[in-house]
């Protein structure tokens, strides 16, 4: 079986396409529109370190220019689009509210606060075990 290439398939890409929807596109379909479009770099555009993964827009306005988007590791895309800071704040307050119901944990703090010089002692006594380990004592 031969396949043929359609001879005019280059003339159908983008605004000659009769499917094309220019700006009026979905979140999804317009990445992948930017993805086939900018190219790649090895390192993310922020930080210069880690290999990028996500695409990140900057101007929050979603159009199809390729300069409105930055190739961003993971790490960075969501620092700049301050997930990061929700992340943990939902992460501190989740663990917060964990603590006040866990009976063990409010029964270890009264435990301390009554009991100050055992817990000295003991955290002493730990510091020397790891520190022997550490030096090879």
């Amino acid at each position: 079986m031969i396949i043929m290439k359609c001879p005019h398939r280059k003339s159908m890409l983008g605004k000659n396409n009769p499917m094309w929807k220019g700006d009026n596109v979905s979140y999804r379909s317009l990445h992948e529109w930017i993805e086939n479009h900018k190219s790649k770099p090895k390192l993310c555009e922020e930080c210069h370190k880690n290999p990028p993964f996500d695409l990140a827009n900057i101007s929050g306005k979603y159009l199809r220019d390729i300069n409105d988007y930055r190739w961003l590791c993971r790490s960075c895309h969501m620092k700049s689009d301050g997930r990061l800071i929700n992340l943990l704040k939902a992460k501190n307050k989740y663990y917060e509210g964990y603590k006040s119901l866990d009976p063990y944990y409010e029964n270890k703090k009264i435990w301390a606060k009554n009991n100050r010089e055992k817990c000295i002692e003991s955290q002493r006594k730990f510091k020397m075990k790891h520190q022997n380990i550490i030096m090879g004592d």
